[in-house]
């Protein structure tokens, strides 16, 4: 009965998640644009930049 009730926790969990992966990919997709900046630090040297799609 224990193993019956870890099995269902475990396969509920995984299609949540999987459901949740999904709809950010849905949501990636049908985005029109994309746009951000940042800043990138190696060792002590800092640029900067930014992402237009």
């Amino acid at each position: 009965m224990k193993k019956l009730i870890l099995i269902f926790f475990f396969l509920s969990t995984t299609i949540t998640h999987g459901s949740v992966k999904s709809q950010i990919i849905s949501n990636l997709i049908s985005t029109d644009n994309l746009k951000f900046k940042f800043k990138q630090k190696i060792d002590e040297k800092i640029e900067t930049g930014s992402c237009i799609n």
